[in-house]
């Protein structure tokens, strides 16, 4: 008997098929045992022996190995060659990928029951980061497919990491090559497939292991992903064996080699596939997962070919009597339909989501806590935004990390895009189903030109709504210590744009200047000689204030007063500041009621060197209780007016500790537990209630906290600590624990859960006394966000940690070198100093309190001096 098996040329097509002739040759010769032994049994010969020839066929999807699947075909790029092959019989088994399968064969095809199945999940494969916990913060990562997109964008926002996504294709050993060696160095990429970046790649498990590769890139990370994480293609890591329907032969010896359990997984997966009637364009997974007991369970996904919207649904199915499904035909046809109707009712509801939706957000003059409640609502849930240059990047900050943010600024002289083209930009979006704010300085309906894009969304038909913004027409004054109007000196006030005088349609000075009150014109800062002209000879008198205001409400803020017939000199023809300029007797109000230039820190720029937020948008929170430390000192210094540049030297990891140090029978036999961080005391909770454990199972041992800001943290998860010491020093330690804790303390010895970078020298010390043992919760490691200090001068920089300082220290660049030369340092605490002592820091003011409030005091205290 000869059966001539038709696969594709890759090293996984050919060892799939290996494995496939190798059950073949071990089912067929059992038949022939058994035949020898059963005269009677007539389905093989006992004369004639089984040989397999495996022929190799190229298929569309080889021949084209750079363009995505999505613009080639898709699904059956992999599979038609092999099929027609089987429909001319010059094959007779195709062995293929079940999950490169659509959902309907072509007539006179059919699948036989399939051999065990491989591993069904994916891997992501990085370069750093051994587990999802230790990732950096920003990744590219390069998959094609929609469904790992979609799944790795909802499992990255999770973490708190931002995501670029590169299509990449190549069979598996040239993918882990592309992610290998595309550094700039590498001198095997003479046909240019390296020249992405990537930090990562999505593999499917089954190819790695049945391929061995693992082995082969000992220094990659391999990070399975299970269902919860990432749902499988359906019938991911199946192999399908299709052969001619008439060829009953070769069904009954498939027959005997096909694994019930993956023949199962495989006609329900594949019901589900029919169901949905989706292709490879679309995020489709799809798993069944079956328990000991064979209970059911299958884990649905279905999303948008954008990878922008997606559904995830669980279905019990109840218990089935038995894996073989030829003896429960039955009850698997009613399976099948129940995922059919399941593949369809997720289908309807990707399909019947509203078209999307577009917020016309008012931003504010440039302070970003000037948005409104509502502007914040639309911007934390936006797929897209759309901002323009007085927008703000700090609210971009603030915006999720999976959205899209599409710059759209129109400045004088520079145009990025037409509002033509603006408008079809936010209806193609929602048009796909994605929540857009397009996001505007000041407010959308003030020469924003936000009536327009709200007209071309309307005739559009799509959904949309405005969100009014604080103007800097009245905002910019106001903290210029101007009020637009005030009783007896301005009873209206009147708000242009200084482009009219400039397209031709020129102000009504006469009828301004009839009217009284006061003139806030903005975009006027380039036509301040024509428009105090043509007040000057419309009779307005010469000395009437005039206030120019550049930068309003933000730390670059700068007010001139003026009279009237003073404004033409008093502006630079070459200014390129964006400003607004007030004509009126209130303008005479900013000496008097100077708001923001008038804050004690305001004119001083500082450089914040703090670990990367913990908690994402905790900037702008309303809930004060809420913020983070880190969060309330950038607040509290920048409501005192300084400019505050962020430039995190480090960042932190959760580590998983072993689980014996969070059981009961651990804490009862312990003297004391010591907590040396907030960030700790945050880690160590999380592992507890990983553990499924609770605040009862500390009831054994004292708990010491280091710092204020830790006994903070403890007493927000309900834990008053026994003993803190004020500063932490190892003398302090020390001393607390000899004078405080007793003998029988002492000799059930100390735990301390803290960071992988600890302090060793208190653990020596301690160890002098007790036993300790030192648990990593977490690990602190240098960030690669640097800022550009060529052109920047800064009033200080603040340090929270000696990390931190070494991390600065560390980048040996000539700017920070001259900065630790000349520059005052803040320091939160002793180890901190220490720490700028050793690099040589001229300038040194330690916190009187070991706290971020601290900090904040003492900067007030020296700045202010």
């Amino acid at each position: 008997m000869k059966i001539r098996l038709g696969t594709r040329g890759s090293a996984l097509a050919l060892k799939q098929t290996e494995l496939v002739m190798s059950h073949l040759q071990k089912a067929y010769q059992k038949k022939a045992d058994q035949l020898s032994s059963d005269p009677s049994n007539t389905s093989i010969s006992s004369n004639e022996p089984l040989e397999l020839e495996c022929v190799i066929i190229e298929t569309k999807g080889d021949r084209d190995q750079t363009t995505p699947l999505s613009q080639i075909g898709g699904q059956g790029l992999f599979i038609k060659e092999i099929e027609q092959a089987l429909l001319d019989k010059s094959i007779d088994l195709a062995v293929h990928s079940l999950k490169d399968m659509p959902a309907q064969l072509p007539q006179g095809l059919i699948l036989s029951g399939t051999i065990k199945r491989e591993n069904p999940f994916d891997y992501l494969i990085t370069k750093e980061g051994a587990s999802l916990e230790n990732l950096p913060p920003k990744l590219i990562i390069g998959t094609g497919s929609p469904r790992r997109r979609v799944e790795l964008k909802r499992l990255f926002s999770g973490l708190g990491i931002e995501v670029v996504f590169e299509n990449i294709r190549g069979n598996i050993d040239t993918r882990l090559k592309k992610l290998d060696k595309n550094d700039e160095n590498n001198q095997d990429d003479q046909d240019g497939i390296y020249e992405n970046k990537l930090d990562g790649i999505v593999l499917a498990q089954a190819g790695i292991h049945r391929l061995d590769l693992k082995k082969e890139y000992p220094h990659l990370n391999f990070i399975p992903l299970d269902y919860k994480e990432m749902i499988p293609a359906p019938c991911q890591g199946i192999l399908g064996l299709e052969i001619r329907e008439e060829d009953e032969t070769l069904f009954r010896l498939l027959a005997s080699i096909q694994n019930h359990k993956a023949t199962l997984q495989a006609r329900l997966e594949r019901a589900y596939l029919k169901g949905t009637q989706g292709s490879c364009h679309m995020a489709i997974g799809g798993y069944l997962d079956l328990s000991k007991d064979l209970n059911l369970t299958f884990y649905s996904l279905l999303g948008d070919e954008h990878g922008q919207t997606a559904h995830r649904e669980t279905l019990n199915l109840g218990l089935i009597h038995d894996l073989d499904v030829v003896q429960n035909e039955r009850q698997m046809k009613f399976l099948e339909d129940q995922l059919i109707h399941h593949g369809r009712h997720m289908a309807q509801k990707l399909t019947s989501k509203k078209t999307g939706f577009v917020a016309l957000v008012g931003a504010g003059p440039g302070d970003a806590e000037l948005i409104t409640v509502k502007g914040m609502r639309y911007l934390s849930e936006a797929d897209v935004i759309a901002y323009d240059y007085l927008s703000g990047k700090a609210l971009l900050d603030l915006a999720p990390t999976y959205s899209e943010k599409i710059y759209v600024g129109k400045k004088a002289g520079d145009h990025t895009m037409t509002q033509e083209n603006i408008n079809a930009l936010l209806i193609e979006k929602a048009l796909l189903g994605l929540k857009v704010v397009r996001l505007k300085g000041g407010d959308p309906y003030v020469f924003g030109r936000g009536s327009e894009e709200a007209l071309a969304l309307k005739e559009a038909g799509v959904d949309y709504d405005v969100v009014p913004g604080i103007t800097s027409a009245i905002g910019g004054l106001t903290y210029a210590g101007i009020p637009i109007t005030h009783r007896g000196l301005s009873a209206s006030f009147h708000v242009m744009t200084g482009h009219l005088s400039k397209s031709g349609a020129p102000m009504d000075y006469e009828a301004l200047t009839k009217a009284g009150g006061t003139c806030v014109i903005l975009m006027g800062i380039g036509q301040a000689g024509a428009i105090a002209e043509g007040f000057l000879n419309a009779g307005k008198p010469a000395k009437t204030p005039v206030a120019i205001i550049y930068h309003a409400t933000t730390p670059q803020q700068a007010t001139v007063s003026v009279r009237l017939d003073e404004l033409s000199i008093a502006v630079d023809e070459h200014e390129s500041r964006s400003g607004l300029i007030v004509i009126g007797e209130v303008a005479g109000f900013h000496h008097q009621l100077v708001n923001l230039e008038g804050k004690p820190l305001f004119g001083k720029k500082l450089l914040l060197t703090l670990p990367t937020p913990e908690v994402k948008n905790e900037v702008g929170s309303s809930d004060k209780d809420k913020m983070t430390n880190r969060a309330k000192l950038l607040q509290n210094l920048k409501d005192q007016g300084a400019e505050v540049v962020e430039m995190p030297m480090i960042t932190h990891r959760i580590l998983r500790p072993d689980f014996e140090y969070f059981t009961k029978d651990w804490f009862s036999g312990l003297g004391a537990i010591v907590f040396t961080s907030p960030f700790g005391v945050t880690c160590f909770f999380k592992a507890l209630q990983a553990h499924n454990q609770d605040l009862r199972i500390l009831a054994g041992p004292s708990i010491i906290s280091i710092g204020t800001s830790t006994t903070k943290a403890l007493k927000d998860h309900g834990i008053q600590p026994d003993y803190m010491p004020e500063q932490f020093t190892t003398k302090e330690l020390l001393d607390l624990i000899h004078h405080k804790m007793d003998r029988q303390q002492l000799s059930q010895g100390i735990c301390f859960y803290r960071s992988k970078l600890g302090n060793t020298e208190i653990i020596k010390a301690l160890s002098e006394k007790t036993q300790v043992t030192d648990v990593h919760l977490y690990e602190v490691l240098p960030t690669k966000i640097k800022v550009d200090l060529q052109e920047q001068w800064y009033d200080g920089v603040v340090f929270t940690s000696r990390s931190a300082v070494e991390a600065f220290i560390a980048t040996n660049n000539e700017n920070y070198t001259q900065m630790s030369r000349s520059i005052p340092a803040y320091s939160i605490g002793p180890m901190t100093t220490e720490a700028l002592k050793e690099y040589h820091w001229s300038l040194i003011h330690e916190a009187t309190t070991h706290s971020y409030q601290g900090i904040y005091e003492t900067i007030m205290e020296k700045i202010s001096l």
